[in-house]
């Protein structure tokens, strides 16, 4: 699994994509599979407030939301196509 984003800013924008998952899908010819994982910034893993695991966690169990996209082929998996993929399952 890799997470062409890296990680979150301490504001809870996913920050720029990284270009290694292009390279590391065209070579092992794997296809790509957009993934959104919502309502994380509210976790006791975000950093809002300042911040991360030192709080308490507002409900247990804490619900998160998981949408999967399209499968994407490694030739048409660039960072923009990924980059508003995911922004798109985001919305809906």
């Amino acid at each position: 699994m890799y997470f062409p984003g890296r990680k979150i800013d301490l504001s809870g924008e996913l920050q720029e994509f990284q270009k290694g998952f292009e390279l590391i899908a065209r070579r092992a010819e794997a296809p790509v599979l957009p993934v959104y994982l919502g309502s994380l910034w509210e976790s006791i893993f975000s950093y809002q407030g300042g911040r991360a695991f030192w709080k308490w966690p507002k409900r247990i169990p804490f619900p998160v939301q998981v949408r999967f996209g399209e499968v994407l082929d490694p030739a048409e998996a660039d960072v923009e196509r990924v980059r508003k993929d995911m922004l798109s399952l985001e919305q809906s």
